[in-house]
């Protein structure tokens, strides 16, 4: 398939799935206003001005007591040995997950959140999971190393050689050496106007379409760049200077409520320009054989940054739903049930 009709395919996909976002970004702002009970401007003088502030107190009277029952003092989460040969191994497996999960990544932060937007917002509380390597360079210069020394640097995999210079007592050589700061999961809690799916999926193991939407810097694509991660950054940074859509509805909501607005970056500094970024998780037939691939595409307008095999083999995201509805993807949120309470 072609770059064009790569792009096609994804923009088909992205079009179908902003318009599913579009319904729910609408729900999801009318549920924070009444969350925030604040008054709703249709109010009339002489009558009561009181809004109730049911969904305030139902989303903040039943999060501490399901952010108890998955808490860490609760033991979770845990491996099971399937026979005794196994329990060396399942209790070292769970002690390892429970520090990635609680210490590393914060655990209590991104679950607690997530709980409170699944029991408020469509389609729920969104959690995207990855494993990831972070590696950094530290320059470091050696003093009259031997020929043997300067051969074992020159073969090292995590050593660049930047100079070598010739002494009467050996080699003096400056070099760049890679450090591992990170190598394990992470888990990200999405806002909702970020996570884009297929309108026809109901779970993310059926979806074609699953994208992460988000704004990002010009800073932030020529670092991912001078990583090795993204390709072709100065095209889409040249053919995008008018930079990324406005914000969501929802999130303007969010705004206006506590009388603030979410313009444009303030900065006219060119390395902090917004960019709209598509991380497309997507079933598609590149190859032509007439069976679909798994892909990562991440695109920025129609220039593909990033195009390589899904290596989890489904979307990357967990979708929290306080009450399951059959068949459906959101399921049904405990703020809309409770908002219309007289």
């Amino acid at each position: 398939m072609t770059h064009d009709g790569i792009i096609s395919r994804v923009r088909e996909d992205i079009r179908a799935s902003e318009q599913v976002r579009g319904v729910e970004t609408i729900e999801n702002a009318r549920i924070y206003e009444r969350y925030r009970a604040k008054k709703m401007g249709n109010e009339v003088d002489g009558r009561s001005k009181i809004v109730s502030s049911d969904v305030f107190e139902t989303v903040e009277w039943m999060l501490p007591a399901i952010m108890d029952i998955f808490s860490q003092e609760n033991g979770l989460p845990e491996y099971e040995p399937i026979g005794s040969e196994d329990e060396p191994a399942a209790e070292a497996m769970t002690q390892l997950v429970r520090y990635q999960f609680w210490r590393q990544n914060d655990g209590e932060s991104i679950l607690r959140q997530a709980i409170k937007d699944c029991l408020m917002y469509r389609p729920g509380g969104i959690i995207k999971y990855a494993w990831e390597k972070i590696v950094s360079k530290e320059k470091k210069s050696f003093q009259d190393l031997a020929l043997e020394e300067l051969a074992y640097l020159a073969n090292h995999p995590d050593v660049s050689i930047t100079g070598v210079t010739e002494t009467g007592y050996g080699y003096n050589v400056d070099s760049v050496r890679e450090v591992v700061d990170f190598d394990g999961p992470k888990f990200y809690l999405l806002p909702q106007n970020e996570f884009l799916r297929h309108p026809h999926a109901k779970s993310i193991d059926d979806a074609m379409f699953v994208a992460h939407k988000k704004k990002c810097t010009a800073d932030y694509l020529r670092r991912m760049k001078g990583i090795g991660y993204y390709e072709k950054v100065d095209e889409a940074l040249d053919k995008y200077k008018g930079g990324a859509t406005d914000s969501d509805y929802a999130e303007q909501v969010r705004y206006a409520t506590d009388g603030l607005a979410k313009d444009e970056e303030p900065s006219g500094d060119p390395a902090r320009h917004m960019y709209d970024l598509y991380e497309s998780y997507i079933q598609i037939d590149e190859d032509g054989d007439g069976i679909l691939e798994n892909r990562i595409i991440v695109t920025v307008g129609d220039v593909i940054l990033r195009d390589i095999e899904n290596p989890y083999g489904h979307p990357p995201f967990v979708v929290l739903r306080p009450i399951e509805d059959t068949h459906t993807f959101s399921g049904i949120t405990l703020a809309e049930l409770v908002e219309h309470i007289p």
